[in-house]
């Protein structure tokens, strides 16, 4: 029987295929009640756990009163008395009527912290800001209406007969400062425009069914592709990234990716088309990518003709033309998502390590929270908000880069440290990667590696740091160096070859910012972030130097099938197992010849399939350890925890279970988060604001296409899912943000214009010359000025892409250099493109920046010099101007191509 895909949903399983049809259909039935009661069950619990508190030292409360809640609030700390306090009343019957408490999370204030320490029988405080009852020793928000034992009647009476008769907004003091827009940020209801109607969100379920009944002998996904000539390495590629399962769900279940970018994606919806027909239903014998394979040639000239080109070559270029159509921009504020996941995941799992599992807080807001609630001077913590939520308001749309399903898949960070010998001082440089380029080590590396091995340890014993010498403790003690002591040679020798720390001395010296000179130091290089997918690339070819070729090296290099561990190279607390997907191996003796074949395993059977071209076989995975692997795709492997979470959400999401969305049962969610959950192993908190604006509403560059971007879950759902990925925001309705669509909208209308004034002043330019008045431009008098190709570029990129940022203020300093005689040259490396200066002075009126660089292969004239020399070419073409105006007066009013931009 064939293995069933891991993202079918969980009715289904147990199915049978030889069942008689009424037994099957009562199978189905008995399944699905008893699933229903299963997920119903768990989201009941998960409910019970987020909406009750259960704290028994609320016993210990005495009885509070109007009164001595008035004194208190009134009142300064017993301890300290400062003089804005923070307002924390214990709840001791012998200190309700007497004493008040500061405390705060980071401050020096924390009498209330000091005055539980001191008697742990006081432990319930409240605090008078707020009204929130907060449990030091539980360490929970007690939930004042929903908590086991329940607060007593006289406690809840008081707090509701003071809410009612002392609001906390309902001074007149507060309001006065709400009305003052400069002081606090600006409120959500302010954004709302116009409601969208509920009924244009899709209401569909998320359930993928991939198999019918020909699966068992003949699965889909087995299709091949048509050699276009010397196509081999680009079939390979394609028939790799098609067995991802992360990379082929998101482009087999989309028709138009119009509506997942801004841009046109052209060669992205010609890979959906493509997957689409390797996984169709048909099963044809091939297929042929010739589309494909235009639209990268397109991009990318090196794809053109009929050469043999690298495979690894090719996917770079390939997964960057994708990202690029795919991508969005991502803003500052889409961050604290992410901060707060990690935040949540490290208290789970000291909560988890600490022995406390008789609940899960993570559904509670916790008494020590960051938005005010500490115990802390309300004053200086309603300061301190404000100022939090300015500076939040001042970054929120700062864009910090982009982002697509490309980079989500296939992205991973690396952390290079380089640390001085001499003064001990640390530098630390992030870098993105897609694929860890992997050299294979020679025997005379190898033996070199060992010779230097006591070597190596006796220079690192001067270094303090414990981390290090733990780290190369294990290198050059454990597993992974099993090539000392056999030839063979592994992926997992490769991976420690390749961040085994490095000493930087003689030629290799490095400059020590502290020091400020060149000194001895170690660089290690660590990965902070793993991909979803990591792809890792054999260095087989090494360029020859006598000739053009590139020499292949043949070396044997073992690869687990199945669970490689990360966890040795990586300072991530993310899951470091990965399975093999697929692989491309190279048979030939150099990169300009030979043939590229990919080897994958087929999700629906769990077999492994030799592409070669068209020729699509079934293999023994003891055959696929005799290849040479070139390029290697692993996927991360998901958590039992994590998939048991799977399967109860994909039921939950299947189409019986699937009801008609209502305003206050059900609230939005991400598609693109849900596709991603289907087949990532490690999916990320959940972040709206794909389809979201900063202030909770609708983003303006995506509400045309919100019907897609976006799916109604039920509540229950929602609060079961963020329980356990974090994330948000939550949103039950869905408005156009009036302050983001009317930036929007001047944001286009700039680049409009920008771009239909420069054109104009090119259009009067080439006027003149026709007409013959080229005395009235510089080019007449001066050589062509300069400015970056990086910055121009910018701003092409700016007027042309709807979701393209500003390009900031011209930097022509990249484009010179300064020789010993202080004097500045043009770099001659093609970073600068000849511009003229009628067009250099109109995008420097818009963003400022220079200098004014001249085409010359002399030294660049002073600031003074140029200064000069501008003002009598100034002169020059006015007095030029002055004449021809004054003889087109005196001629009869016939117009002429130049005369009515003659002023201009």
């Amino acid at each position: 029987m064939a293995r069933r895909s891991k993202r079918l949903s969980s009715r289904n399983g147990g199915k049978e295929r030889g069942a008689e049809p009424e037994t099957k259909e009562l199978m189905d039935v008995d399944e699905q009640k008893d699933q229903n009661m299963e997920i119903d069950a768990e989201v009941a619990k998960t409910n019970e756990r987020i909406a009750t508190t259960h704290c028994g030292h609320v016993k210990s409360i005495g009885l509070l009163t109007k009164g001595s809640f008035k004194k208190s609030e009134k009142s300064r700390c017993t301890e300290c008395s400062p003089a804005a306090s923070g307002r924390w009343l214990c709840l001791h019957p012998s200190c309700i009527d007497s004493i008040t408490l500061c405390g705060s999370k980071n401050g020096e204030q924390q009498h209330a912290t000091e005055h539980y320490q001191n008697d742990p029988s006081h432990c319930v405080m409240l605090n008078t800001s707020n009204m929130r009852v907060f449990c030091f020793i539980c360490n929970v928000e007690v939930d004042k209406n929903n908590n086991e034992p329940p607060l007593t009647n006289e406690l809840l009476n008081c707090l509701t007969e003071i809410r009612k008769t002392e609001p906390r907004n309902g001074s007149s003091k507060t309001k006065a400062k709400a009305q003052n827009p400069i002081e606090i940020a600006v409120e959500l209801a302010d954004t709302k425009g116009e409601l969208l109607d509920r009924s244009s969100i899709q209401n569909r379920p998320y359930v993928k069914e991939m198999e019918d009944e020909f699966e068992a002998d003949f699965p889909k996904g087995l299709t091949g592709l048509n050699n276009c000539g010397n196509t081999c390495y680009f079939n390979a590629v394609i028939q790799s990234l098609s067995n991802c399962p992360p990379f082929s769900d998101f482009f087999r279940g989309k028709g138009d990716l119009r509506q997942f970018s801004i841009r046109e994606p052209r060669a992205a919806n010609t890979m959906a088309q493509l997957i689409q027909n390797l996984w169709s239903a048909q099963r044809l014998p091939s297929i042929s990518p010739i589309s494909m394979l235009k639209k990268v040639a397109e991009a990318h000239a090196q794809f053109r003709g009929t050469q043999q080109q690298d495979a690894q070559e090719l996917m770079r270029c390939l997964l960057q033309l994708l990202h690029t159509e795919l991508s969005r921009p991502k803003y500052e504020h889409e961050l604290n998502i992410a901060r707060s996941f990690h935040r949540d995941t490290k208290r789970r799992r000291n909560w988890t390590i600490s022995g406390s599992n008789d609940r899960n807080f993570d559904g509670a807001d916790s008494g020590w929270s960051s938005e005010g609630d500490t115990p802390s001077s309300s004053a200086d913590s309603r300061s301190t908000k404000r100022k939090k939520g300015e500076k939040r308001q001042q970054h929120a749309n700062k864009l910090i880069g982009y982002t697509s399903i490309i980079s989500d898949i296939f992205d991973g960070q690396l952390t290079s440290t380089v640390r001085c010998l001499t003064c001990k001082n640390t530098s630390t440089t992030k870098e993105t990667f897609q694929d860890l380029s992997l050299p294979i080590p020679s025997k005379k590396q190898l033996d070199k590696i060992a010779s230097e091995k006591d070597e190596g340890v006796s220079s690192f014993a001067t270094d303090d740091s414990g981390s290090l010498w733990s780290w190369l403790t294990w290198l050059y003690t454990f597993a992974p160096y099993s090539f000392f002591s056999s030839e063979s040679i592994s992926l997992e020798d490769c991976l420690s070859v390749f961040f085994t720390p490095d000493k930087l001395c003689g030629d290799d010296m490095y400059s020590c910012e502290k020091c400020a000179k060149l000194r001895n130091g170690i660089k290690t290089v660590r990965i902070s972030h793993l991909p979803e997918v990591l792809c890792i690339h054999i260095k087989r070819f090494r360029h020859d130097p006598s000739g053009s070729t590139n020499h292949k090296i043949s070396s044997r290099v073992n690869f687990p099938l199945c669970g490689l561990d990360m966890s040795p190279f990586s300072d991530s607390d993310e899951s470091a197992l990965y399975d093999l997907c697929s692989f491309i191996s190279h048979e030939g003796g150099s990169a300009e010849s030979g043939h590229y074949i990919s080897y994958a395993r087929n999700e629906i059977d769990g077999n492994w399939y030799e592409f070669d071209d068209s020729i699509v076989t079934k293999l023994d995975t003891a055959y696929l350890m005799t290849k040479e692997a070139y390029v290697l795709f692993y996927q991360r492997r998901a958590t039992e925890e994590c998939e048991i979470t799977k399967e109860h959400v994909r039921f939950a999401l299947s189409p019986e279970n699937v009801t008609l969305p209502k305003s206050t049962t059900h609230c939005c969610i991400s598609t693109e988060w849900l596709n991603k959950f289907n087949t990532f192993s490690c999916v990320g908190p959940i972040n709206n604001y794909d389809f979201l604006c900063v202030h909770g509403n609708l983003l303006p560059s995506r509400s045309a296409h919100i019907s897609s971007l976006c799916t109604h879950i039920h509540v229950s759902l929602w609060e079961f899912l963020t329980n356990r990925f974090g994330g948000g925001p939550m949103t039950r309705e869905l408005h156009h943000c009036l302050v983001c669509d009317q930036k929007w909208k001047q944001l286009q209308e700039r680049k409009k214009t920008e771009l239909e004034k420069f054109k104009q002043i090119e259009q009067t330019m080439d006027a003149w010359q026709r007409d013959g008045l080229e005395k009235c431009l510089y080019a007449h008098y001066l050589p062509p000025f300069m400015i970056s190709r990086n910055w121009f570029s910018s701003w092409i990129n700016f007027v042309h892409d709807p979701l393209a940022e500003p390009p900031g203020t011209i930097d022509n300093n990249m484009i010179l250099r300064k020789n010993d005689q202080n004097q500045f040259f043009l770099l001659p490396n093609g970073n600068s493109i000849p511009l003229d200066r009628e067009l250099f002075l109109f995008l420097k009126q818009i963003y400022g920046g220079g200098p004014e660089v001249l085409r010359s292969p002399a030294a660049q004239l002073s600031e003074q010099e140029l200064s000069d020399l501008l003002d009598q070419v100034n002169s020059k073409i006015a007095e030029m101007k002055k004449q021809l105006t004054a003889e087109i007066l005196k001629q009869e009013p016939v117009q002429s191509s130049s005369q009515s931009s003659l002023s201009t």
